[in-house]
Parts: C-alpha cells; sequence; structure tokens
C-alpha cells in the first residue's frame, strides 16, 4: 500500500489504523510494517509521545537517547542530534549516545566529528565489536585506513565471524596495498557465507585490481545474480568484462 496513492479520505483512515497499529508496542509494531511510511509515521508517533512525556519534567539520559532513536527513524536528523546530545551531556558516559551522533556525523560527511564521538564510544564501551566495526567503517569512509585497519581488526577479535568486519577489512587491506591478506580474509568471509553478495564483490574487486579477469568476472556476475537490483556491481561487471575481452590483454 502506497499512501500517497489515497484519497483524503482514505489516508485519513490508513492513519488512524497506522495510530491504533502501534498504540500498545510502537518500536516492534513500526519495525514489523512492511511499507516504509508506515514505519516513519510509527517513529513519529513514539517520538510525540516520548516529547510529551519529557515536557512534563526532567528526562533520564536513557529517555533522551530514546527520542533519537525515535526522531533518526522518523527522519528527523537534527532533532535526533539533539537528543543524542542531550543524552551525552545528562551522561557523558553514555557509549550509546556517543555512538548514535558519531553515526549521525558521519551520515552527514562530518567525519572528524563522527570519528570523535565513535572513539569515545570505544573507551567507554571497548568489549563491543559493533563499536569498533562501525569506527573502522567511518575511519575507512575518511581515508585514515591504519586506524580503520586496527579498529576493524579488533571488532573481528570479538566477533570473528561478522561478514561485514571481514568485508570492510579486506577492502580496507586492498586499499592498503596488501592483496594477499586482503584475499584470505575475503576467502574466509566466503567461506562463512558462500551466497554473500558484498562478499563476491569484494573479492571481484580485488581479482580486477590485480588484472585476473576472469576471476573478477565470476565473482561480479555471481554478486550480480544475489543482487540483481545493484548498479555499482552491474557496472564494475561492465567494466571486468571489458578487460577480459580486450584483445591486447595479456593472457592468465
Amino acid at each position: 500500500l502506497d499512501p500517497s496513492t489515497l484519497t483524503a479520505d482514505q489516508q485519513a483512515r490508513y492513519m488512524d489504523i497506522v495510530r491504533t497499529y502501534c498504540s500498545c508496542t510502537l518500536v516492534p509494531s513500526y519495525r514489523a510494517l512492511g511499507n516504509t511510511r508506515a514505519k516513519q509515521v510509527c517513529a513519529e508517533l513514539q517520538a510525540q509521545q516520548m516529547e510529551r512525556h519529557l515536557a512534563q519534567g526532567a528526562g533520564r539520559p536513557a529517555d533522551y537517547y530514546n527520542l533519537g532513536l525515535s526522531q533518526s527513524a522518523a527522519g528527523r536528523f537534527e532533532a535526533a542530534m539533539l537528543a543524542f546530545n542531550t543524552a551525552a551531556r545528562l551522561n557523558p558516559r553514555h557509549a550509546g549516545a556517543h555512538m548514535a551522533l558519531g553515526l549521525l556525523a558521519a551520515q552527514q560527511g562530518r567525519f572528524p566529528e563522527a570519528i570523535g564521538h565513535l572513539r569515545q564510544a570505544v573507551l567507554l564501551s571497548p568489549g563491543h565489536a559493533d563499536i569498533y566495526q562501525k569506527l573502522g567503517m567511518v575511519e575507512a569512509s575518511a581515508g585514515e585506513l591504519e586506524p580503520a585497519l586496527d579498529d576493524l581488526s579488533a571488532a573481528l577479535r570479538l566477533a570473528p565471524d561478522e561478514i561485514a568486519t571481514l568485508n570492510e577489512l579486506g577492502i580496507v587491506q586492498l586499499r592498503l596495498g596488501r592483496v594477499d591478506q586482503a584475499q584470505q580474509t575475503l576467502t574466509t568471509a566466503l567461506r562463512i557465507d558462500p551466497q554473500h553478495a558484498e562478499t563476491h564483490y569484494a573479492i571481484g574487486l580485488l581479482f580486477f585490481k590485480i588484472g585476473n579477469a576472469e576471476k573478477a568476472v565470476a565473482h561480479l556476475q555471481e554478486a550480480l545474480r544475489l543482487s540483481p537490483d545493484n548498479d555499482q556491481v552491474r557496472q564494475r561487471l561492465q567494466l571486468a568484462l571489458a578487460m577480459r575481452d580486450r584483445p591486447d590483454r595479456p593472457a592468465k
């Protein structure tokens, strides 16, 4: 169902249904709904409910943190930043608030700010692989490859079978020119999950970089089969096919 195709009366009824559906257990409900707009509506309702609660008196850091999560899910990113900042101000040791602030800042391209918050989250909660992983990914996006390598490796020590961490680590190793390490890392990821599109894509990039067109094409074709709507994979596959079919390409 796309609410934008409904009449005004139908949209009003639809919104009533969404409100009723979400009224008892808002977070599980909006996650269960299939329609993106319905999820956003439920997140907005939850944020409004929390704002009314906080308006009645001083809230706890956890209240502002949960408010930030709802506002972020509703697409209200500036309001979410304010809520997370309030949670961090009330409790400077709130690792979740710093992590959320870091991810929102990274989403807006403010990488130094993002890295600062995520590093603070790591200091406050050093046993969580997810924080190290997110920090490493943001550092890689900012071009800080050596710190990214360290933090992704730390994440992997805490969660050795995490595919997303293995993939990101392999890409960072490849960007640093450590081809053998990257191939070993990505092969480990593929062994854990042979049907993971992003892993096949990453290995395809590796073989493309070292000039092995046949293997690049094979992995990129598999990535496209597993993720047929991914234009990035399709474009890279076209480049690999062109490299493979180039008449002057030396045989492998």
